[in-house]
């Protein structure tokens, strides 16, 4: 594959791509703290879904971690758009 047609696809799935790695060290970080720059994707995950809106954090990463593979790009997509808003409220609200 030329490394322009993997630049666009990247740069068409930069959110997802983002997400999606934040997720999987989400997941696999275990009980460690959470990076406080990525609490919105996981005020984003509590709002995808009414079961997980006062979750706490360990039963959030259980959530993700059952995902199959077949489910994940759907989860990435349902909360991308979430996360944007939470992310760009944050930096309006900072930067007031």
């Amino acid at each position: 594959m030329e490394i322009k047609k993997i630049k666009k696809i990247i740069k068409k799935n930069w959110d997802e791509l983002g997400i999606a790695a934040a997720l999987g060290h989400f997941v696999a970080s275990g009980s460690g703290e959470i990076d406080p720059d990525k609490m919105y994707i996981i005020e984003a995950i509590r709002r995808s879904r009414s079961d997980l809106h006062d979750a706490d954090i360990e039963t959030i990463r259980e959530y993700v971690a059952s995902l199959d593979e077949n489910q994940i790009p759907g989860f990435v997509n349902n909360i991308k758009g979430i996360a944007n808003e939470i992310y760009l409220l944050m930096v309006s609200i900072k930067s007031a």
